[in-house]
């Protein structure tokens, strides 16, 4: 549900900043989803089996008991699980607060700019235009 949400949420934002609808779907899928899962996964993946490796190949051979009797390496699959779901989590609801906050502070400039470009220019002291000479004096009348 969460994703949905987001996807809802960057995909408008994407909608009003993107030059067209192809390119707006396609950045929304590419950040919220495709970027996120690979570093998710390859960091959780990562720090997991490190920490794993760490915690076997320890001198001491801390055995970690919980209240049931079993050791934390018995966890590892359930961790392996619940780290990258809460790495989604964060991910669906940081997306979606910025998404949110673009679309509400600056929605109307970006609506404004669609219908009516604003073009800035340089300012640029004003022009003082040509002096023109005078003409030549007419010759006295008698």
């Amino acid at each position: 549900m969460a994703n949905l949400i987001t996807l809802a949420w960057f995909g408008m934002w994407m909608g009003l900043t993107s030059r067209n609808t192809n390119l707006a779907t396609l950045k929304t899928l590419l950040f919220v989803q495709i970027i996120p899962w690979f570093a998710i996964t390859f960091v959780s993946t990562l720090g997991l089996s490190l920490l794993m490796m760490t915690i076997s190949m320890s001198d001491t051979k801390v055995q970690v008991m919980n209240s049931f009797g079993t050791t934390l390496g018995n966890w590892f699959p359930a961790l392996y699980s619940v780290v990258p779901l809460i790495f989604m989590l964060l991910k669906d609801v940081a997306f979606t607060m910025w998404a949110r906050k673009k679309l509400h502070n600056s929605f109307r400039e970006r609506a404004t700019q669609a219908i009516m470009p604003v073009r800035l220019t340089v300012a640029s002291p004003p022009r003082v235009p040509p002096t023109i000479p005078a003409p030549p004096p007419l010759p006295a009348q008698r």
